[in-house]
């Protein structure tokens, strides 16, 4: 395993479980500081609740929702009652699929990734080394890591398989001469987390949920996409925006604030404090050529790198560990398997820069029509981790194939999805007047209210969406 990131990390975990002795080459233990990737998607909720919530509780809390405003419009897919018992014990959550809106959850990384870092250390199949790669002996011809070198100048001979987990810099990647595919401009990335001195509330709908702001130039003097999402005590914000912007990190983060309490979400007056000095990367968004190879695997971030908002970060670090057994018993068949999956992802990033790109929603259907296409992967993305937590790799099976082929028909047809039941879940709703936003879902927390408002306009947005068969933001599949 090279590189200690959270993917690395649970990939070594998943070794060590299945006895498996190998070597970590990775860094010293990460920093309690503010990271990418805190809202879990429907796969990767269910796997790190499996894998941690027995013995860390306290770092999980529930998630309901994911909101959008977007130009006049205040939309969401709500998933679960808020007030519903979170997840259950460990036993009956288990990760099950047929529960995974219970254990859909944000997670906090800042004590999360410290405490995975000790544990994966700590496993005696783990030898770790505190070491960087100098040289890898990479055969073209046979497709194999043949060795590796490290700065201390140890040398790992001849390893079975190995795991590449350095991001971007890919030091099995570019060896091998995986070529890449940028997805997206150079992106400036700035976020923090504001503090409030007492425990999680979910008195108001956007305590419990991820919310994402498209911000624009003319209104809030950035324009972006953003993200705000409680986690205990700590609230998590943060925007994407152009990799030319030069204004101070600080000026970015106060701009942000300002264009919530704009749209009626003044979520300072409850986190006044800031925990320290706000974060920053400039990076592009990435996916390589191939994933896999013959004794090695690009896992996680290192494979495919798409939107944070999009909650998919750490599937693609589930996924990788998951099937971390099975990639040294069948390297190139669970390699193709993987890279398949997450080769997924990218449709589903450009669904999200058509939306990011294209400038404000204007009109219901738009709205009803971007969740209806979000909505739609998921089957197909839940049969992804059925696949991986069962070890089916086969194209059909009878319930992963099922779950694949709903996905197909959805994407095909938004309007479907929203006309057929959707409307349970999507809720959009017209604020010219931005103060109002803030006020948009006063149902949130009726689950029968939420359902009634949404039921007569999906219907009707959902038989327009039927009438053409690809619109704005639906995406290949």
């Amino acid at each position: 395993m090279i590189g200690s990131s959270f993917s690395g990390l649970l990939v070594s975990l998943a070794l060590s479980r299945a006895g498996i002795e190998h070597v970590v080459v990775g860094g010293p233990e990460p920093p309690r500081i503010p990271r990418l990737g805190e809202s879990l998607n429907e796969c990767a909720a269910p796997e790190l609740w499996r894998l941690f919530q027995a013995e860390m509780p306290g770092l999980f809390f529930p998630k309901s929702h994911i909101s959008l405003l977007n130009g006049e419009y205040a939309t969401m897919a709500k998933f679960g009652d808020p007030h519903r018992s979170f997840g259950g014990d460990g036993e009956e959550a288990n990760g099950s699929e047929r529960r995974w809106m219970n254990v859909l959850s944000h997670v906090d990384r800042v004590e999360l990734d410290p405490e995975v870092y000790r544990r994966a250390r700590a496993e005696p199949a783990c030898r770790f080394v505190e070491d960087r790669v100098a040289a890898l002996d990479f055969d073209p011809g046979s497709d194999r890591v043949r060795g590796l070198t490290l700065e201390s100048g140890e040398s790992l001979h001849e390893p079975r398989y190995v795991f590449d987990a350095t991001g971007y810099r890919g030091v099995v990647a570019n060896p091998a001469g995986v070529g890449i595919e940028s997805i997206s401009d150079l992106q400036r990335v700035v976020w923090t987390h504001h503090l409030r001195k007492d425990g999680p509330a979910y008195d108001r709908w956007w305590h419990c949920g991820t919310n994402m702001l498209r911000l624009e130039e003319r209104v809030d003097g950035l324009d972006g996409i953003s993200w705000m999402i409680p986690i205990g005590r700590r609230l998590s914000v943060g925007i994407s925006v152009d990799g030319a912007r030069t204004e101070p990190a600080e000026e970015i983060i106060r701009l942000l604030d300002a264009a919530f309490a704009r749209r009626g979400v003044d979520y300072r007056a409850e986190y006044p404090d800031t925990e320290e000095k706000p974060l920053e990367l400039r990076h592009k968004y990435f996916v390589r050529e191939r994933a896999y190879g013959a004794n090695w695997l690009l896992a996680g971030g290192t494979f495919v790198s798409i939107w944070f908002p999009s909650s998919s970060g750490l599937w693609t670090a589930v996924a990788a560990a998951g099937m971390a057994p099975r990639l040294l018993e069948e390297p190139l068949k669970a390699g193709a398997s993987y890279e398949s999956m997450m080769r997924e992802l990218v449709a589903f990033h450009r669904n999200l820069d058509e939306m990011i790109g294209n400038g404000a929603m204007g009109s219901r259907a738009e709205g009803y029509e971007f969740w209806a296409t979000w909505l739609s992967r998921i089957p197909r993305r839940l049969s992804h981790y059925i696949r991986v937590r069962r070890g089916i790799y086969e194209s059909w099976r009878p319930l992963p194939g099922l779950m694949s082929g709903i996905t197909r028909v959805l994407l095909d047809r938004p309007g479907f999805h929203v006309s057929t039941g959707g409307f349970y879940r999507i809720h959009v709703e017209h604020r010219p007047d931005l103060v109002r936003q803030g006020e948009a879902f006063e149902a949130y927390f009726d689950k029968r209210r939420f359902r009634r408002a949404g039921r007569r306009a999906g219907l009707r947005e959902g038989l327009r969406l039927l009438r053409r068969p690809v619109g704005r933001y639906a995406s290949p599949r």
